[in-house]
């Protein structure tokens, strides 16, 4: 085996890849086809599939988008969330100190993604006037 994993085997069977990225290798329109593919097969309640993904390519859109997950992340240190899982506590287990690496390394280095994709999930707009399901329906991309 060369070490090389497919796209499939990464989504399927690998837990932590964040410390793996290769920050400076842009990634193939079909890497993020194969990618989205991937994920429409993840199970829905009701079967509705009212989900799409946002896939975002453009730097300056990322940059913000990586401001803006400091900014929550911020917030979320100083919650009785992060207390209760050990971030920040010394007698935190190993599982919670990779647990908190990880998620420090995605604060850091997020912006630096060349591709950005998230999940959208939209509720069921039958019976709502025409204009509130086009509000709805639109600010997610199909899942093609």
């Amino acid at each position: 085996m060369d070490g090389h994993l497919g796209v499939e085997e990464v989504l399927t069977t690998t837990r932590a890849v964040r410390k793996r990225f290769d920050f400076t290798k842009p990634v193939e329109h079909k890497v993020i086809e194969e990618c989205l593919a991937a994920a429409q097969q993840a199970p829905n309640g009701g079967n509705l599939q009212t989900w799409g993904f946002m896939v975002i390519t453009d730097r300056a859109k990322r940059a913000a988008l990586a401001d803006l997950y400091r900014k929550g992340f911020d917030t979320f240190v100083s919650s009785p969330i992060a207390a209760a899982i050990g971030y920040g506590q010394p007698n935190a287990s190993p599982a919670q100190r990779r647990v908190m690496a990880s998620i420090d390394y995605l604060v850091e280095n997020l912006d630096k993604a060349p591709v950005v994709v998230i999940p959208c999930i939209a509720p069921r707009a039958e019976g709502l006037p025409t204009a509130l399901q086009h509000a709805i329906y639109g600010c997610i991309m199909p899942a093609a």
